[in-house]
Parts: C-alpha cells; sequence; structure tokens
C-alpha cells in the first residue's frame, strides 16, 4: 500500500499551529472531516495510549503517530508540518516536524503494518524530509510524495 493510495488532499496541512504533542494529535484528527467526533475522541484517546507507551517521534524530525482501531473502517492518513517544531518526546530528543498519523481499523493489520514501514522507509531518506519541509503548497507534497512513493 502507497501513502497516496490513503492520502487526500484535504488531509494534508502544511502550517501546522499546535505545540504541544495532544495539540498536534487534535490539530491532525480535526483534519478528517468525513469521522464524526466521537470516533475522533475514541482515536484519539487510542493513539496517546499509544504514545504512552512509546513515542512514535522516530527521530529527524520525523513523528508517525498511529493507531488500529475499531472506530472506524479503512485505513486514513494525515500529514501535518509544522514550521517551528514540536517537542513529541522524539527518540532523538529533537523536536518534530513532519507528522504522518495512520490510523486503520484492526481488520487490516497487515496492510496497516506495511503502510507504517513504507512510511517510515520513505521519509528515512535526508533528501525526502528536506524536499518536504521546504514544500509551499499541498500540491508539492503529493508530487514529493508521487515521486518516492
Amino acid at each position: 500500500m502507497k501513502i497516496l493510495d490513503v492520502l487526500d488532499k484535504e488531509h494534508i496541512k502544511i502550517d501546522l499551529k499546535s505545540g504541544s504533542k495532544s495539540e498536534i494529535i487534535d490539530e491532525l484528527l480535526s483534519l478528517m472531516k468525513e469521522i464524526p467526533d466521537e470516533k475522533k475522541g475514541i482515536i484519539r484517546k487510542e493513539i496517546m495510549e499509544r504514545e504512552a507507551i512509546k513515542s512514535t517521534g522516530i527521530g529527524h524530525g520525523i513523528a508517525i503517530p498511529h493507531t488500529e482501531t475499531e472506530a472506524i473502517d479503512g485505513v486514513h492518513v494525515v500529514f501535518g508540518m509544522s514550521k517551528k517544531g514540536v517537542d513529541f518526546l522524539s527518540l532523538d530528543g529533537n523536536p518534530v516536524y513532519v507528522f504522518i498519523l495512520v490510523v486503520a481499523n484492526k481488520s487490516l493489520n497487515l496492510k496497516y503494518l506495511s503502510l507504517l514501514a513504507h512510511v517510515a522507509r520513505i521519509l528515512s531518506k535526508k533528501d525526502v524530509r528536506e524536499r518536504l519541509l521546504m514544500a509551499k503548497s499541498k500540491d508539492e507534497i503529493i508530487n514529493i510524495l508521487k515521486e518516492v512513493d
């Protein structure tokens, strides 16, 4: 599964304003307008429980908050960038600038795990991270992801 198979333009925000982990999660979830608020509340709780176990801030300015849940059908992805960076308790101790939120129904475990691995692999490349951080529009983000996806 590729990122662009499940990432819509409406689920991209290149100027996240939040300054904390919980606020960033809320801001990313707010982009999922197709999901009712009560289900977003369940997803938020599950993501924060996951974060309490170990941060999904994987280093190099990247975080991939994620959860498997019964609250939704399918696989959903949200992409966000913070120009100022956020303390996400990242594994390397550095601020996070690029966030990719992945949420999937529990029945789609193999697709979910495959997508997480794919996202991590793509974002492990320094040139991709740098290009994403320089992007000025949603279209630029999509074009970069098309090239590397």
